[in-house]
């Protein structure tokens, strides 16, 4: 619990600002829509990332932490914490096919188009360690969209 309540803080340190804020809701912190991070965010996220390794042994595992608190928050229908949590995952480990698996499901959840979720979810699928459902998911999310 400890840990948890560490990323928390340091998740609320990070966003210091009203665009800091809205990067966090966007996949990849928005920079696959051209959102350059400040210097205040870069150095937001090396203070994160230092204290995820003084707490899980690899990037990718303070990743898959991160990850599954995304899928928790994302059960709970928190869509925002659930995109900041893979956005965590995906800064500690971009590779990680499950943060594009959790911004997938996140913003078919949000409306977003169809187009982007495919990417998202071919993504997730191509990083060759996606979770199980995420063939599942791919094949049933956009079939739900309004």
């Amino acid at each position: 619990m400890k840990r948890v309540l560490v990323l928390l803080v340091l998740l609320a340190g990070c966003a210091s600002g009203l665009d800091d804020f809205a990067s966090n809701r966007l996949p990849m912190f928005g920079t696959e829509q051209g959102r350059v991070k400040t210097a205040a965010m870069r150095d937001a996220d090396a203070v994160f990332i230092a204290e995820a390794l003084r707490l899980e042994p690899t990037r990718t595992a303070a990743a898959q932490r991160s990850a599954a608190l995304g899928w928790t928050c994302l059960r709970r229908g928190d869509l925002q914490t659930a995109m900041a949590r893979f956005n965590q995952a995906w800064l500690l480990d971009p590779n990680l096919g499950a943060s594009y698996h959790g911004f997938a499901v996140v913003r078919a959840e949000q409306g977003a188009p169809d187009a982007e979720i495919v990417a998202l979810f071919k993504r997730a699928i191509a990083a060759g360690d996606a979770e199980p459902g995420a063939s599942e998911d791919f094949a049933r999310y956009p079939a739900r969209r309004p």
